[in-house]
């Protein structure tokens, strides 16, 4: 049968490319992340006639405890006891050396970001990454995925409903069997692969999203020289952001609260998976523990883990936030 006479096939219905574009955030990105899909191609290629490199591929289901951490002030008080841990660490880039300075190296770290200075966060010239493995994707930074020599793994990041991440893009890596919904930060999207590797209780560390004292609003930031590890000042968040109080007495901004949104909608997709926070800021739907107990355990033992109230509260958040009354302020600028 002539092709012009076939049944037409189905079209793809998402969001238009003039739509997405008009979003400020996407205008800024979309362009880097299209230049780096297309540099990555060829090194990503070679990677993969070396060994099969897609999160796939990694063994699963891993049925054993992870701590996940992130930048926020409360990953100070437990850097320290990680290097007693015995099972995996999940690290975004800018959190490396917040733990390294005290004897850990991460056992994955994710490069979800597609910025240049994620390549400068691994100091290549002065450190040696082996025993911890990449995980990341097309769009990051290509001098970064050229020089990492050791083990790696790649993900899609995916964008619903957009031709390019949904049609094109595994057609441009058809190695890559498997792609991740964008859900705004790299905490998220490394739940979101730590779960899919059957890694279980998952312990959040750092994942405050906000801050209890204006003036220590991330982990500190540490720099090894030839007099040892010198602590890096910490700068204060911009006065420009709009900075909001939570109802439990945390500071934060809208963006947070869009991070711990997709957050919540990740752990409560992921029913099979338990989720233990250890932080100490806007997250408090999930069940709790002190990290020092944790790590003498572990992560064994009973953590009072109620997934039906987990859901409910995360229900009742995401409703007051549909309400407008989280992500924005109200008379007294108190969400």
């Amino acid at each position: 049968m002539p092709e012009e006479e076939k049944e037409e096939a189905p079209q793809f219905h998402g969001t238009p490319h003039q739509v997405f574009m008009k979003d400020p955030y996407f205008k800024r990105w979309y362009p880097t992340w299209i230049h780096n899909g297309m540099e990555n191609y060829q090194t990503i290629k070679k990677d993969f006639s070396k060994k099969n490199c897609c999160i796939t591929s990694h063994p699963r289901p891993m049925n054993r405890p992870a701590i996940i951490i992130g930048s926020g002030p409360s990953l100070d008080e437990a850097a320290p006891l990680l290097k007693d841990w015995k099972h995996p660490i999940f690290s975004p880039t800018s959190a490396l050396f917040s733990i390294l300075r005290w004897g850990r190296k991460p056992d994955y770290a994710c490069a979800f970001d597609s910025l240049w200075s994620l390549y400068e966060d691994f100091k290549f010239k002065k450190y040696s990454w082996e025993g911890t493995t990449l995980i990341t994707h097309p769009n990051a930074e290509p001098k970064l995925l050229e020089a990492w020599k050791w083990n790696k793994y790649y993900f899609r990041r995916m964008f619903q409903g957009h031709e390019f991440f949904e049609l094109t893009f595994p057609m441009m890596f058809p190695w890559i069997k498997i792609g991740f919904r964008f859900t705004g930060c790299v905490v998220n999207n490394a739940v979101s692969i730590a779960s899919f590797l059957g890694f279980s209780p998952i312990f959040l560390v750092g994942v405050d999203f906000g801050w209890k004292d204006k003036k220590n609003t991330k982990s500190t930031t540490w720099e090894e020289t030839k007099d040892g590890w010198v602590m890096q000042p910490n700068i204060p968040m911009s006065d420009t952001r709009k900075c909001i109080e939570y109802r439990n007495g945390t500071f934060t901004h809208p963006e947070y609260i869009s991070f711990k949104r997709g957050l919540l909608g990740i752990i409560n997709s992921e029913m099979e998976t338990d989720f233990v926070n250890c932080s100490n800021g806007l997250v408090d739907e999930l069940a709790e523990a002190n990290i020092e107990e944790v790590i003498k355990n572990q992560g064994y033992g009973d953590y009072g883990i109620d997934k039906e109230l987990q859901r409910q509260k995360s229900i009742e958040f995401i409703n007051i936030e549909s309400n407008k009354i989280i992500g924005g302020e109200d008379e007294n600028n108190t969400i």
